[in-house]
């Protein structure tokens, strides 16, 4: 176990409460045959601000149990982050956000709509680590980024594929 490390969410909006979080994780704990997890996130802002703080509490409960060794977020615009890391200091005396994981490509870097918001930035300058996923999938452009003729440029010029650009571009960022 000591090899591996496990990470799961909590995804379903009727998981968002005390009692939802806790079935959730200790059903994962079950399926996984193990007693802790290394990484245990919000999948999503949740049905409602409430629902994600009351989930959220619980989820750093259950931290303190040793249940789980790390919380973070995913899918959050970095304003429902920022509102999130002022009520879990204001409760706890300190943010634990260890990850944001959020769909991270050249044309989407971060998520959808950020007017300009760096997020790989903010990550680094609050001491959260970015998970990427996606950085070579189109959606929801239209435009593929394996298929851009500025990264074909740029990877025969380089003497690499279109995908490892993309993938140094994101290592890159943090």
């Amino acid at each position: 176990r000591s090899e591996l490390f496990l990470a799961s969410k909590l995804s379903h909006a009727a998981s968002y409460s005390r009692e939802g979080a806790r079935a959730a994780l200790t059903a994962q704990l079950h399926s996984m045959r193990t007693s802790y997890l290394d990484l245990f996130m919000l999948h999503s802002v949740g049905p409602s601000v409430n629902a994600m703080r009351e989930a959220w509490g619980e989820m750093r409960a259950m931290q303190a149990e040793g249940l789980v060794r790390a919380v973070g977020v995913s899918n959050f615009q970095i304003t429902d982050l920022e509102s999130l890391l002022a009520h879990d200091s204001a409760s706890t005396g300190g943010s634990v956000v260890a990850t944001l994981q959020n769909k991270f490509s050249p044309y989407h870097p971060g998520a959808l709509h950020t007017g300009g918001v760096d997020y790989a930035r903010f990550c680094r300058d609050k001491g959260i680590t970015l998970v990427a996923y996606c950085p070579l999938n189109a959606w929801p452009s239209a435009l593929s980024p394996l298929d851009d003729v500025l990264v074909a440029h740029i990877a025969i010029q380089l003497n690499r594929t279109p995908a490892q650009v993309l993938l140094r571009w994101a290592l890159q960022r943090g």
